[in-house]
């Protein structure tokens, strides 16, 4: 007879140990200078965001442009970088689904989907940041520190219970 509190315990600290082993990974593969030099995704990933979050903002009718990772505004800018970008929101979700024991079909089907989704939810998260600090600029320090900074990184773990509720480990 197998004791299911042991196998259960047992893919636990698998989950968490390869997790924070790919987090640590990700850290230094988007922070160090010299992968940076060779493929700076989080630069890519900045930049991409802007040029996306101008162009809906303009469709909204707020004159935006973007300059590699800025965000130019009617009298403000915008620096979209790591923390930001949502970018870590997508290696959060990405590492907790990549280290968690289900069929890789299944995974790549999750990382496809939930990278399109925190995309897409991060564009609404900057625009909604423009428009605040274009219309109610004195709520936008509020706004972005308050509200804006955390809601990427709880949206990346409701999104992986999400995916989580519908996979078998194996």
């Amino acid at each position: 007879m197998v004791d299911d509190s042991n196998l259960s315990k047992g893919v636990i600290v698998r989950f968490v140990v390869v997790y924070l082993a790919l987090i640590a990974i990700m850290e230094i593969f988007l922070g160090l200078r010299f992968f940076q030099n060779y493929l700076d995704l989080n630069g890519i990933y900045s930049d991409t965001t802007a040029f996306l979050s101008a162009k809906l903002l303009s469709f909204l009718g707020i004159k935006a442009t973007s300059t590699a990772a800025i965000l130019d505004l009617p009298g403000r800018s915008l620096r979209i970088s790591f923390g930001c970008n949502g970018l870590e929101a997508v290696v959060i979700y990405g590492c907790a689904v990549i280290a968690y024991p289900s069929n890789w079909l299944y995974r790549l089907k999750g990382l496809l989907y939930g990278f399109v989704v925190l995309l897409l939810l991060n564009l609404l998260r900057i625009v909604g940041l423009g428009f605040t600090v274009v219309k109610m600029p004195q709520w936008f320090d509020y706004v972005h520190y308050y509200i804006a900074q955390g809601l990427m990184i709880v949206i990346a773990l409701g999104l992986f219970m999400v995916w989580l509720k519908g996979t078998r480990h194996g």
